[in-house]
């Protein structure tokens, strides 16, 4: 449905309905219009910031892990040396494809250009984007990133509207096996909207908006410390694209991912001194 919900109850119900069939633009469009100008604003601006040969190098690696990746996932995320162990102790979801789908979704948006990303629509990036990467999650593995049946469960919460004047009001909302809990809205620009966003807003915009346009700027100002971190990824890449079995591959991997940590918190790597 368009245009503001008629009241509180409607308005929580229409994001949980939303969200429960991968539409992430239903959180979007639960947000008062004055919000979505501000937030979609601060991705622009941030945008603008960025060093446009830096974010070319990241998406490049992007696409090489969109390469490389999905095809190893059995060999990279299996916990088991053989086949059997890891048929017990993995889901059958952990595919290429459910990893394939994930990685295209983002390779093929807004976030590989650079060009495109300035002029975002920020709606439609969730809708479209957003969806995808919602279905990708929810087809990784149990205890993984995302539970299973969390969408569904979405159905079953209980929402009530307990009371409410032209401009505030209480809505009960009940998850499975909870008790209920109580949450203050208030009504802007038409939209309810909850109470404690609404009051805290400005302040923390303001915050999100001054550390994302620090952090680009830092980008720019400091590529060479930037690169060095894509550099260690696409080594990793590079690494498990050339491994022969799934054995090795994992190890490359396990190995891999220790030495990226110690790059990307900044911990230098000593190389051993040489004796004359």
């Amino acid at each position: 449905p368009k245009g503001p919900p008629q009241t509180a109850d409607v308005a929580v119900r229409r994001v949980l309905d939303g969200l429960r069939q991968h539409n992430v633009r239903a959180v979007w469009e639960f947000l008062p219009p004055s919000h979505r100008a501000e937030i979609q604003q601060i991705v622009r601006d941030v945008a603008k910031h960025l060093d446009d040969k830096s974010w070319e190098a990241t998406v490049a690696v992007w696409q090489k892990a969109r390469k490389v990746i999905p095809p190893r996932s059995k060999a990279i995320f299996g916990v088991g040396a053989s086949e059997e162990a890891f048929a017990k102790t993995a889901s059958p979801a952990i595919s290429s494809d459910s990893l394939q789908r994930l990685f295209d979704s983002i390779g093929n948006s807004e976030l590989a250009d650079l060009k495109r990303l300035r002029q975002i629509d920020v709606g439609q990036f969730l809708e479209q984007t957003g969806g995808e990467v919602l279905q990708a999650l929810g087809a990784l593995p149990t205890g993984g990133v995302m539970p299973a049946q969390a969408f569904e469960n979405l159905a079953k919460v209980e929402v009530t509207l307990v009371t409410a004047t032209a401009d505030s009001a209480i809505v009960s909302i009940k998850w499975p096996n909870q008790e209920p809990t109580e949450h203050a809205y208030v009504r802007m620009d038409g939209y309810w909207f909850p109470k404690g966003l609404a009051e805290g807003w400005s302040d923390s915009l303001a915050d999100v908006r001054s550390q994302a346009i620090a952090w680009a700027e830092a980008q720019k100002q400091q590529p060479d410390a930037w690169n060095i971190r894509l550099k260690a990824i696409e080594q990793l890449l590079d690494e498990i694209a050339s491994t022969k079995s799934d054995e090795d591959a994992r190890a490359v991997y396990q190995q891999g991912m220790q030495r990226l940590v110690g790059t990307w918190l900044g911990t230098p790597t000593v190389a051993p001194e040489k004796t004359p």
